[in-house]
């Protein structure tokens, strides 16, 4: 493991960066793709919505370089979302930018939040048939534009279809899915969160399979650490707290995005009650989301002495370390070991992002319960 660290550090932020920033690999922007309609289905109308959707609109154009570009952890976490998404709708880490042996081809795909468009590029590109819809238009415009540039892996003939839409008032078609993906806390940015996971779950075909994020508590160990004033810098993660939970706040901005905050335990019940077994629950950005937004050696030597007295096993494994980059990739390995230890485990609600895999039981399954 510690061989492997010192030999992707260096590389690995660069490949993230690229993946969630919609870039394929080996592949040469085009200017002169096929160009993809967007569709205005329908304009955030809810005040919940709304806000939301006023909030978000301003942080299209430096969505990119402010959410990823600046904040490494987060964008760490970005290559680890994606990799899972693919791993969970049957493309294993080995093929997943081999575009041209189209592994997803004949399977339809929907992702609630396009944001910049890194679902739906790799979707495609991988031969899927996605439907892709934002509450933010620019989001989806951006998806639109980014398409375009990757024309030369979709194919002749791509089926992708854009809408402006928020997820709550899409006009859902039961068994009309083989996956669904809504990663980077899209569900909570839903007023009926709940409501929403069972149309999710009616859309997708039998043994479907749904990859959703949701946010960590408002007491993930970032934000504890914050609050208590333990953290003399800031962290490499793009989003605050609302003090009084009511929501997240964005950059600098002092408005608060709506957002709800279902722990573990609330949102797998959920999951189960709307018709899912659950297959998988990982956290991301634990110890990794103490690693500070500018790396200075100062600021590095803060780091480690926050995590020393933090978690002495997570201090005892990354001290061994000495590139920023060896540091975060240590950080991050250790968040995703410490959760498979069979002893002690560490606690989900530390992690500041938790993402749940899901397979849609058939029906004789899901009543199964009710016949006991």
């Amino acid at each position: 493991m510690n061989k492997e660290i010192r030999r992707i550090a260096s590389n690995v932020g660069e490949t993230a960066l690229g993946i969630n920033t919609g870039k394929l690999k080996d592949i040469f922007p085009n200017q002169s793709g096929n160009q993809i309609k967007v569709n205005v289905l329908k304009q955030p109308s809810k005040s919940w919505a709304e806000k939301v959707d006023s909030i978000e609109a301003p942080f299209v154009e430096i969505y990119d370089e402010d959410e990823y570009g600046k904040n490494d952890a987060l964008t760490l976490m970005g290559l680890f979302e994606l990799r899972s998404m693919l791993n969970a709708f049957g493309v294993r880490p080995a093929k997943q930018t081999e575009y041209q042996f189209k592994p997803l081809e004949n399977r339809k795909y929907f992702v609630a939040g396009t944001g910049t468009g890194r679902e739906v590029i790799n979707l495609a590109a991988l031969g899927g048939n996605v439907i892709g819809i934002d509450a933010t238009k620019g989001y989806v415009d951006l998806t639109a534009l980014k398409l375009e540039k990757v024309a030369s892996a979709l194919g002749p003939t791509p089926d992708i279809k854009l809408f402006q839409c928020p997820a709550e008032d899409y006009p859902y078609e039961s068994f009309a899915f083989d996956g669904i993906s809504s990663l980077f806390g899209v569900i909570n940015h839903i007023q009926d969160w709940k409501g929403q996971l069972k149309k999710f779950a009616d859309a997708l075909k039998n043994d479907g399979k749904i990859v959703i994020e949701k946010y960590g508590s408002n007491d993930a160990l970032v934000f504890k650490l914050k609050k208590k004033g333990q953290m003399k810098y800031d962290p490499s993660i793009l989003q605050r707290r609302d003090p009084k939970g009511k929501g997240i706040l964005l950059g600098d901005s002092e408005e608060v995005l709506p957002a709800n905050f279902p722990n573990d335990r609330q949102f797998r019940n959920q999951l189960i009650d709307s018709g899912f077994e659950v297959q998988k629950k990982v956290g991301f950005l634990r110890i990794a989301a103490l690693f500070p937004k500018e790396p200075a050696p100062e600021n590095l030597k803060m780091f480690l002495k926050l995590v020393s007295q933090t978690d002495t096993k997570a201090y005892n494994f990354i001290y061994q370390f000495n590139t920023a980059k060896e540091l975060l990739l240590a950080a991050f390995m250790y968040d995703l070991q410490s959760q498979q230890r069979n002893n002690n485990p560490v606690d989900i609600e530390d992690f500041a992002y938790v993402l749940y895999v899901g397979r849609k039981k058939r029906q004789e399954e899901f009543l199964t319960g009710f016949s006991r």
